[in-house]
């Protein structure tokens, strides 16, 4: 798989950078790349924030 890593220092954070790795859309690489994101275990649910009105039941 061919990628381009582009990478940014990041101010007030001396000796660390973010990367980012990407590939040429249209290309097999990019297809490949999609399929692999696809793969990533997903983030479990956050529980819905209860509504401030619901929290009180008539008695």
């Amino acid at each position: 798989m061919t990628l381009t890593a582009p990478a940014m220092h990041l101010e007030g954070t001396p000796g660390q950078r973010l990367g980012v790795y990407v590939a040429t859309p249209g290309t097999p690489d990019y297809d490949a790349l999609l399929l692999l994101d696809l793969t990533a275990p997903q983030p479990a649910p956050r529980p819905a924030e209860q509504n401030p009105e619901q929290s009180h039941k008539p008695s």
